[in-house]
């Protein structure tokens, strides 16, 4: 028998919902329609990756039909993903049901991890997924098992507790875990915002002038603000060409040398800025200095 997978609450239409129509529906749904805790025990799990070091946290809350309670808080790992982090919760509260001499009746894994339980229902050949799949096949040998997704942050009890518990786990001593392929990319752009946040005093997308930009200039100030771009410092960090210095051979080929002192450009960006500027405003200033900056770059003929 497999566990069962619920991906809605009746009555919630959506995620927009006022956050006291979200609990009370839910808290319905949990309390008096399909999981009345007289019958069910209700586990409540969540996963935290939070931080610029991405330790990750597992947090498990679990309340057995007699009421009595238990608490689990686990490490999800070094440079953990909140999917991994997640899943860990998940297959840690499985484990231990599974494990367990109290008699769980039957049992219910809320979570608002939406996309954890949608991977559950894929053929995702990932190892993680499928070692939570054998977890929760050996609980439901035991007993009938069901995910059930709940809104996040909406006050129900349970799952703030996880929550807390998931803070807690990542601040144990953390294990270091081999990550898929998916994770690392998660985790490469979790680092790139969190670096644009410090770096830019809070950094928020709607406020950012890029949007005000055609597609072409959007990509080309972005390739320059992080430096992933063809130019030759980036080309020799990933190994394409054996050396970063710029044609110039003063300085190695980066977005600042370029757009700042390679005397290459000089003459160009004189007729464009005789007053010249700084790189900060080139590529963080308003709408027209961005603009002026892609098509200084755009003129260049390099490989942006």
């Amino acid at each position: 028998m497999e566990a069962k997978v619920s991906l809605s609450v009746p009555g919630i239409t959506s995620k927009d919902q006022r956050p006291t129509v979200l609990k009370t529906l839910t808290l319905a749904m949990i309390k008096d329609d399909l999981y009345p805790p007289s019958s069910w025990t209700h586990v409540f799990t969540d996963g935290s990756a939070d931080g610029a070091v991405r330790n990750g946290g597992s947090g498990i809350y679990i309340r057995f039909t007699d009421g009595e309670r238990q608490s689990l808080a686990v490490p999800g790992g070094k440079l953990c993903s909140s999917f991994r982090a997640e899943v860990l919760a998940i297959k840690t509260a499985a484990d231990f049901l599974s494990s367990c001499d109290k008699p769980p009746g039957s049992i219910s894994i809320f979570t608002d991890s939406m996309s954890t339980l949608q991977t559950l229902e894929s053929t995702d050949p990932d190892p993680l997924i499928q070692t939570l799949k054998a977890s929760l096949n050996t609980l439901t040998v035991r007993t009938a098992t069901t995910l059930q997704w709940v809104p996040a942050h909406v006050g129900l009890p349970g799952n703030e507790q996880a929550d807390r518990l998931a803070k807690e786990g990542s601040q144990l001593t953390q294990p270091s875990n081999p990550a898929s392929y998916e994770e690392t990319k998660t985790l490469v752009r979790s680092k790139f915002r969190a670096d644009l946040v410090a770096q830019n005093g809070g950094y928020r997308t709607d406020q950012d002038p890029i949007r005000k930009l055609k597609r072409n200039q959007q990509t080309l100030i972005f390739r320059l603000r992080t430096g992933y771009c063809g130019l030759r410092a980036h080309l020799k960090r990933i190994g394409i060409i054996d050396t970063a210095l710029c044609e110039c051979g003063q300085a190695d080929q980066t977005p600042s040398h370029m757009l700042q002192d390679c005397l290459s450009h000089e003459a160009r960006r004189r007729e464009q800025r005789p007053d010249g500027t700084d790189l900060r405003n080139k590529l963080w200033g308003t709408a027209d200095e961005l603009r002026r900056t892609a098509s200084f770059a755009a003129s260049l003929g390099e490989r942006l």
